[in-house]
Parts: C-alpha cells; sequence; structure tokens
C-alpha cells in the first residue's frame, strides 16, 4: 500500500488529498498542515467561481483545470450535499466602464455567460459601458473545507497540523509527497518565483442582495452574497504580508461597494478579513524528483494557484493526481 504525504490544509491540499486517497486504491494518505480550517487562507476567501485564465498558464491548460472544478462544483451545488459543502448557484454582473471582450473560458465552462443589455446597464449605477451576465457557484471554504476534511477522513485519511520545515523529513517515511504548501514555499523549498499579494475584505449582513456584482475586474470593488453575508472587496497588494485589517483599506472598500448598491449603506458590518494569497507564474503543477542523501525523493508539486485557488482547486487536484499515480506506476498512463 503505497504511502502519500500531502502538505496543506487549505483547499489545494484538501482538494488534492480526496482526490489522492479515492483515486488510488489502498493509498494511506497522511496531510500535514500548519494551519487548518478555519484558519486558513482559504477560509476568507469570497468563494466566487471566476473562469480565469492564471499568469502564465496556457488557456487550454486553464480551460482543462476549471471544466474539471466546475464540473466538481456543480454536481454538488445541485445534490443534497449543498448545504453542507457550503456550494450554491450564484448569478450577477462582471461589468466595465469601458469595452471589454467576452471571455472564451467563461462562455465554455459556467452555467451561463451572455452580453448584458443596453437596458440593463442603465439600470446599473455608475457609467458602465459594457458587461457580462455570468451563472456561477459560489463556494463558502468555511464550510467546504469542513466537508472537505470529513470526506477525507471517511477513507482513512489523517490530519497532522503541524509545520513542515524541510521536504527532506519525509524521505523514506513516504513514497510520494505532494507539495500544496501554497506561500510556505517561499521558503520551504524555497522558491524564489511565489509572491504573496495582500486580500482585504469586509463581510456584512445585508440578505437582500442576491446577485454578486464584479467591476472592472474588481478594481472598482465586487460584492459577492454566501451563505449567511455578503463579501466586499477587495485589495491585491503585492508582496505585502501584513495581516492587520487597515482602516484605509476599509474605507475604500466600503465605498466602492456601496457605489456599487448603494444599499449596502444599511447592511450590518460583521467582520473585516485579511489574507495573503499565494501567487507564482506560472502555478506549479509538476513532479520532481529529489536525491536526497543518495536516496530518491519522488515529490508532486501543486501551488501558486494565488486568487484562483477555489476555481482551479480541484482540476489542480485531479491533475496531481495522476501525477502521483504515474510516478508509484510509470508505466500507467495519463
Amino acid at each position: 500500500m503505497p504511502k502519500i504525504a500531502v502538505i496543506g490544509g487549505g483547499v489545494v491540499g484538501m482538494s488534492t488529498a480526496v482526490n489522492v486517497i479515492e483515486s488510488i486504491p489502498g493509498a494511506r494518505v497522511t496531510v500535514y498542515a500548519e494551519r487548518l480550517t478555519p484558519d486558513t487562507t482559504s477560509d476568507g476567501a469570497a468563494g466566487i467561481f471566476r473562469a480565469d485564465c492564471p499568469p502564465g498558464v496556457p488557456a487550454e491548460r486553464a480551460k482543462e483545470w476549471l471544466a474539471l472544478s466546475f464540473q466538481h462544483y456543480g454536481s454538488i451545488a445541485y445534490s443534497a450535499e449543498a448545504a453542507k459543502a457550503g456550494i450554491s448557484p450564484l448569478s450577477g454582473y462582471d461589468i466595465y466602464t469601458s469595452e471589454q471582450p467576452s471571455s472564451m473560458l467563461s462562455l465554455e465552462v459556467i452555467f451561463q455567460y451572455r452580453s448584458v443589455t443596453k437596458e440593463e446597464l442603465a439600470k446599473l449605477p455608475m457609467n458602465f459601458r459594457s458587461g457580462y451576465f455570468m451563472s456561477t457557484v459560489y463556494v463558502e471554504c468555511q464550510l467546504y473545507l469542513p466537508w472537505l476534511m470529513k470526506r477525507f477522513a471517511s477513507h482513512g485519511g489523517r490530519i497532522l497540523k503541524q509545520r513542515v520545515e524541510n521536504l527532506d523529513q519525509f524521505v523514506g517515511e513516504y513514497d510520494v509527497v505532494v507539495n500544496c504548501a501554497g506561500g510556505g514555499n517561499k521558503t520551504l523549498l524555497p522558491d524564489p518565483a511565489v509572491y504573496g499579494m495582500r486580500g482585504q475584505l469586509i463581510r456584512v449582513r445585508a440578505p437582500w442582495v442576491k446577485q454578486f456584482c464584479y467591476a472592472n475586474k474588481g478594481d472598482l470593488g465586487y460584492i459577492i452574497p454566501n451563505t449567511s453575508n455578503v463579501v466586499l472587496g477587495g485589495t491585491r497588494q503585492r508582496d505585502n504580508y501584513n495581516l492587520v485589517p487597515n482602516e484605509d483599506d476599509k474605507k475604500m472598500i466600503w465605498e466602492k461597494c456601496c457605489k456599487l448598491q448603494p444599499s449596502l449603506r444599511s447592511s450590518e458590518w460583521l467582520y473585516d478579513w485579511v489574507g495573503v494569497r499565494p501567487f507564482r507564474e506560472p502555478l506549479r503543477l509538476e513532479t520532481e524528483t529529489r536525491n536526497v542523501g543518495g536516496k530518491v525523493q519522488k515529490v508532486v508539486h501543486n501551488y501558486g494557484h494565488g486568487s484562483d485557488g477555489v476555481a482551479m482547486s480541484w482540476g489542480t487536484a485531479v491533475k496531481a493526481t495522476e501525477l502521483v499515480r504515474q510516478t508509484l506506476d510509470p508505466s500507467s498512463k495519463l
């Protein structure tokens, strides 16, 4: 029975752990994570599924990963598990102050994607010139991660809450190590291509807000309803690792979102959240053979998803599992 270690307890790590333990017969899988839900970066994600192409990733490859993820989320959204998993259909507007071309990825991957009409634009606040109406899903990781962990444990998976200082510690103990350590890889490997992008959000209670609104790719704010609250965002600050909410950022987010949806001024503030999204261009999904003191260590890397962690996690987990299978049995076909 193969022994496999997965490093990372966020949405990428847990998705990969579930795929590995369910797809490889007899696999004994252990997750090592310094932080687990509700304390991961994934827990704070707004969770909307946007079919974006991460920087440095070929469009066809991104489409494959996104399609695998959306098939997974879409099937859960219309199942009896939807409430427990925190996954639900969600529709809304992706709008711009200038003319923007349509997204072929969105057209081919999500439930619905169409251009908005002039009549629709006229009803929206501010002076938007173009936009698209989208039917997609949201994935609330504060519910989804515990659901994944329970699913993983039901197959005999183990989860250890501990920091991994060096991949060398697994030499001779595991047949394959799957590295989903995200931003931790900046020092773990170390990988100088990894960088952080600080994101600050506000969560409010506004049950009358039923549709999302994403303006100028988020630069003019975004409003995303979740199960019990609404996410207002956000910031994208490269190489900023400060996890303390910034009052100027909060004011900026609040004013932007209230311009998009004036009724938010009547909402109830719940809390602020800050996280650092782990970026790499391109995200790393590949096998590495390491030589440690004369011993061979097989590693499958799956990290650097940045703001596409939720959207890409299941698709890249499926592909990472295929790499694990091939590593265990080089004669197998991907």
